[in-house]
């Protein structure tokens, strides 16, 4: 009886794989206006876009190794997920899938090897994924991003920022107030309207900068082995020191002041520029630093 319990189960199992897996879906249901909603998709790539309807839709292909589709709404909480095995995940062509959720919705996004493209989204976004690239545009409220090797792009977003990498490269064009970006081998480039507070660390990547300081903003910026550029338009006023070390050189064309050199060790610039009501701190140990000012 035991063995003839198994195999319906076996069965049951290849029937809902069979039912689901790799086919093609158009489903719409109601939802919160400004709701949650959670997506996980392991493998392939996902799109989510915001439009003016209390309504969650979900179109496309599953990935060809789903065991199950999941689209359930559950008060203001709708998820969304696509099991797939643990084993064999290399099979097979991962999920295509468009997503339209209302715009000022959460989005909460997990993937592993899945693409990620988010689109239009006030309630703000978090997204993870390990070697999927993530693209995010028109995000308002909050912005949080993070791959371990794919890439990551970033336009016309406001809220707080933050966006972290191990390999991959990141490109940022925000209007965020409030900015931390790490990333360990990847370059980092970022460009900013006028900000309060920017923290950006990269290890042997080159991390470039662009943007306009508030009134008291803090920008606090290192590297080990890489190059740091920051340009910085209108009038600043920052008390300023930069540091760094063996082999890195200093270039000062924000203020007049004459950049120290201790031979063989390290090079610095202590000083201020208009009232010094904000900081700026900028580090690396073997790369070099470029200060740049652009009225």
């Amino acid at each position: 009886m035991d063995r003839v319990k198994q195999i319906a189960a076996v069965l049951t199992a290849v029937m809902a794989v069979n039912a689901s897996a790799g086919e093609e879906i158009d489903e719409t249901k109601a939802a919160a206006a400004d709701g949650l909603v959670e997506i996980v998709n392991p493998r392939g790539e996902v799109t989510v876009v915001g439009w003016d309807k209390a309504e969650v839709s979900v179109s496309g292909e599953l990935d060809d190794l789903t065991e199950e589709f999941q689209f359930e709404v559950d008060g203001s909480n709708t998820i969304i997920e696509i099991e797939i095995p643990r084993r064999s995940a290399n099979w097979g062509d991962g999920s295509d899938l468009m997503i339209h959720v209302p715009r000022a919705s959460r989005v909460s996004f997990e993937g592993v090897s899945s693409d990620g493209i988010f689109r239009e989204i006030e309630g703000g976004l978090r997204a993870r994924t390990a070697s999927g690239d993530l693209e995010a545009e028109e995000i308002a409220s909050q912005l949080n991003l993070t791959s371990v090797s794919g890439d990551v792009r970033a336009e016309e977003c406001g809220g707080q920022a933050r966006v972290s990498t191990v390999s991959g490269e990141i490109e940022l064009r925000l209007m965020s107030d409030n900015v931390v970006v790490d990333s360990v081998s990847g370059d980092v480039e970022v460009e900013l309207t006028e900000f309060t507070r920017l923290h950006a660390t990269v290890v042997s990547g080159d991390l470039d900068v662009e943007g306009q300081l508030g009134p008291s903003g803090d920008i606090e910026m290192s590297s080990v082995s890489g190059d740091i550029d920051l340009v910085l338009k209108g009038e600043v006023n920052a008390r300023i020191n930069v540091e760094t070390g063996p082999g890195g050189d200093i270039s000062n064309n924000l203020t007049s002041d004459v950049v120290k050199t201790k031979f063989p060790t390290t090079s610095s610039l202590d000083t201020r520029s208009g009232d010094g009501s904000g900081r700026i701190r900028v580090r690396t140990v073997s790369g070099d630093i470029n200060l740049e000012g652009a009225n």
